[in-house]
């Protein structure tokens, strides 16, 4: 891999942690179970819920997929090795 190859990735995971920070405290502040992400109906009933789903959106993730990048920041975050 060359450098180009290497920034963008690393800027891939700048995005990606970033993103599962804000649904992490997005639930937190809401006293919901950071374990599990909400459905979109159930993110939408939360103030700012629809704003998170729509950034996550922007960013090219749908729920479903997200899911599995966030499991993994869970582990990082909760989980030590």
């Amino acid at each position: 891999m060359n450098e180009k190859n290497h920034f963008f990735e690393y800027m891939q995971i700048v995005k990606d942690k970033e993103l599962c920070e804000k649904v992490h405290s997005f639930l937190l502040r809401h006293e919901k179970n950071p374990f599990h992400v909400l459905s979109i109906d159930e993110f939408g009933k939360l103030k700012g819920g629809f704003y998170l789903i729509k950034q996550l959106s922007k960013a090219g993730y749908p729920l479903k997929p997200f899911r599995k990048i966030y499991a993994d920041y869970l582990q990082t975050q909760y989980v030590k090795s």
